[in-house]
């Protein structure tokens, strides 16, 4: 039964990988696009991670460093990429260029259920 765990797990994180890889080709092939909102959060967090830095005390370590601005740095820059990282990862970049780019769904005539123009309806199988 363990390794029946196992290999469900492991297979779950292989699929988790595949699907971000997916995601992230998606991101480059729109040429890096993001919707607004996304860009806002970004900028919310960067101000969190500016206020991690102001609540820094003067005798923390990353302050007596000589390469201490490399880690504030990069302290500063681990929030707005987490925001953009999981944003692409979880598929809010594809949705909303889908929203944005795609086609509007479109009732069928038959049974009223939503579809794309000119595909199969999902609920009733016409088109």
């Amino acid at each position: 039964m363990d390794d029946l765990l196992h290999g469900i797990y492991h297979s779950h994180r292989l699929l988790l990988v595949l699907a971000a890889l997916a995601y992230f080709a998606f991101w480059s092939r729109t040429h890096f696009w993001m919707p607004r909102y996304a860009h806002v959060m970004a900028g919310l967090s960067l101000l969190l991670g500016l206020g991690v830095l102001l609540l820094t005390p003067p005798d923390a370590p990353v302050n007596r460093e000589p390469l201490g601005w490399v880690k504030k740095g990069a302290m500063l820059a681990v929030f707005p990429a987490m925001v953009y990282f999981f944003f692409i990862f979880y598929g809010g970049q594809r949705a909303a260029y889908q929203r944005l780019h795609g086609e509007d769904p479109v009732a069928c005539p038959n049974c009223g259920s939503p579809r794309q123009a000119e595909t199969v309806c999902r609920g009733c199988g016409r088109s």
